[in-house]
């Protein structure tokens, strides 16, 4: 299983000028953008609705799970994060 920004509090460290994006609070600004309700995403994932909301409280997630929710929302999250981790590298080299 791939994880997403998850990082050892000393790789943490060492990554200071990257930013991180905390996904499961990314993920319910998607959700309210869409203007969906958590009960609907929960049933589309399967899941249930109290698990929806302890992913809103992860920083990091499985791909597996991420490529669903990008599928559901109608949203790429890998892109964003991609995005992302290119311009804080690109920040970073400046």
């Amino acid at each position: 299983m791939i994880r997403i920004l998850k990082v050892s509090p000393r790789q943490r460290n060492k990554q200071k000028n990257v930013a991180m994006i905390e996904i499961g609070k990314r993920i319910k600004e998607v959700i309210s953008e869409k203007k969906v309700t958590v009960t609907w995403v929960a049933t589309q994932v399967p899941c249930e609705r109290t698990n929806l909301y302890n992913i809103f409280k992860r920083r990091d997630i499985s791909m597996s799970l991420l490529w669903k929710l990008s599928d559901i929302l109608d949203h790429n999250f890998i892109q964003e994060l991609a995005d992302q981790y290119k311009n804080a590298k690109t920040k970073k080299g400046a």
